[in-house]
Parts: structure tokens; sequence; C-alpha cells
């Protein structure tokens, strides 16, 4: 997507400048509702942000390369997928962040546990938020293939960090951690 296309998509939907979908995102994290609730509002942010970004993006039905790069998730989001796929989940404990993304860093290359064979998401509906806000603004989809250092092209994205690090920040707040690990981590194949 070229930097005309972006802007002509920021002119139609002016929630998605980066200042605004910031603020949007924090107002949600420091909003005086539960918990959960606001885990579902940045949830249905990032719905509405994928929604609107998805015509312009090269990320398409079957397109799953995205599906090998290392994505780390929190237990509540394992807890998810668990009961959306009947999978057993491992428990995995609070942990320093070096940890988890070293561990991380292991799989890269290793298909999700949750990939098809036909190259489709058995969870979607489902999918933590990293999957939900992931996505490629180059012209082929192939460019997001992964290789053993990360993609083997550069990858052109809308910096989804505007809806990220308020979420991470609300996971930070509270008052009894949850585990933040790979997806292989908490859905092991052996």
């Amino acid at each position: 997507m070229s930097s005309k296309n972006l802007d002509g998509l920021l002119d139609e939907h002016t929630w998605m400048d980066p200042s605004a979908l910031h603020r949007a995102a924090r107002r949600v994290q420091l909003s005086n509702a539960s918990h959960t609730s606001r885990r579902e509002q940045l949830l249905k942010l990032a719905d509405r942000f994928n929604d609107a970004l998805a015509p312009h993006t090269a990320c398409k039905p079957g397109c799953s390369h995205c599906c090998y790069m290392p994505t780390l998730i929190y237990t509540h989001e394992a807890e998810r997928l668990a009961v959306a796929s009947g999978r057993k989940m491992n428990d995995i404990p609070p942990r320093l962040v070096e940890t988890s993304l070293r561990t991380a860093a292991k799989v890269n290359g290793t298909p999700c546990p949750f990939l098809s064979g036909d190259g489709k998401c058995s969870v979607y509906n489902d999918r933590p938020l990293i999957c939900r806000l992931h996505h490629s603004l180059n012209e082929d989809p192939d460019d997001c293939r992964v290789g053993p250092h990360g993609t083997v092209s550069p990858v052109k994205r809308y910096d989804v960090d505007v809806i990220e690090t308020p979420y991470h920040l609300l996971m930070y707040s509270k008052k009894r951690p949850e585990g933040w690990a790979s997806i292989h981590e908490f859905f092991s194949t052996d």
C-alpha cells in the first residue's frame, strides 16, 4: 500500500489516525470498567481496525505466512483458545519478558498449533489480539514468508502498537499477573 493510499484510508477513517486510535485505546485501558470488559473493548477496537484495513492488505483467506511467526499470548487468551478448540492448555506462570521472548524465538518458522491443513486459522473468531492486529501492507503476501531470522522481506505495516501497548499496560495493571508465552508453549504438540 502506498503512503498515498494510506493517507486516503486515514481520510476515510479519521478514527484510524495513529494519535486518535492510540487515544481511543488508552481511554479503554484507563476506563472504570472491569478488567474483562476493557479487554473485550480493546478486542472490538482491534477488529474494527482490522475490518477497515483488510481491503488494503496483502492478507487474504488461506495466506498463513504470519502463522509461522512466534506469537506471544497471555493466559486469558490461551484459556479462550482452549475453550474454543477443546484442546488442553499448559499452565505458564508469570515470568520475565526476556524469558518469554527468548523461548518464543525458538519456534520461529514452526506453524501455529491452530493452523489447519488448508492454511486457515481453526480458532479465527477467538484468535488473540496480536493475531487480530497482524497484517501486511506489502503488495505480495509472499513477502511475509518466514525465514530462519524473521520474514524474508521487510513487511510494511500500520503501527499497531497504538492498540497493542495499551493492551499490554492493561495486562500489567492486574493485581495477579498472567503468564505471557508463545502460543506453542501454551499448546505444545508433543
